[in-house]
């Protein structure tokens, strides 16, 4: 920074004229407008003087940080991810589960639907077969060549075609309690059975796995689900 003197004779001083009026006069004055070193902390400081970036008042250099991340911050970073990751992970996993039981319950719930609506509709008899690994439509007639009861026998019943037929996960085992029934019965061939009015029997059936149960109750009316309970692990 350039700096000049400029040295003025001070005019003749009246009775009243301030002593230091001369004096400030004669200053030190720079081209810039800004005050030398020696001043610059105290016109900064009174007047918003400009000075370089990173540096004080006094001249020092300020230094700040390298810019990166420190180690705190990388393992911070690193432990919210590992846990949203962890989160989404426990999430799919449970809807995998309950989907491989929702799928079979859903085709039970499509053939019931089905067969009571082709019974109203032919007027004569259909039957679901819930085994434990699959899940079929047929039309029905007794082997006496009566028609079935609604609370008929497996043994009385005989399938004369079948319409539909779902085979699903092995790992997922269905069973059936029946009408009047404590417990569900063994995993085996059960029949249920619609009538010409599209009454049938008011059952239970469970899809059951090692990762959890579906168990939904159905009405004898219209074969709607009446009650369900689920557990997923």
């Amino acid at each position: 920074m350039n700096c000049h003197r400029h040295v003025l004779l001070p005019p003749a001083r009246s009775a009243t004229a301030p002593r230091w009026l001369g004096w400030a006069r004669s200053r030190p004055t720079c081209v810039s407008g800004l005050e030398p070193a020696r001043f610059g902390g105290l016109r900064s400081a009174r007047f918003g003087g400009l000075r370089p970036s990173g540096t004080t008042s006094s001249g020092h250099v300020l230094r700040g940080r390298a810019p990166g991340f420190t180690l705190v911050e990388i393992v911070i970073t690193l432990s919210i991810v590992a846990m949203l990751i962890a989160m989404a992970l426990g999430s799919t996993i449970t809807l995998s589960h309950t989907r491989a039981l929702e799928e079979p319950m859903s085709k039970v719930q499509e053939f019931a639907k089905k067969a009571r609506n082709l019974a109203i509709l032919e007027q004569r008899p259909y039957m679901v077969e819930i085994m434990p690994h699959s899940v079929a439509l047929f039309s029905l007639v007794s082997t006496s060549g009566a028609t079935a009861g609604v609370f008929g026998a497996a043994e009385a019943a005989a399938p004369k075609g079948r319409l539909d037929f779902y085979d699903f996960d092995p790992d997922v085992v269905l069973s059936v309690r029946r009408w009047r029934a404590s417990e569900f019965a063994p995993p085996g061939r059960q029949i249920w059975v619609f009538e010409r009015s599209g009454l049938c029997e008011p059952l239970a059936v469970r899809a059951e796995s090692v990762n959890g149960f579906i168990e939904v109750s159905f009405n004898a009316l219209d074969a709607h689900v009446e009650d369900k309970a689920s557990e997923i692990r």
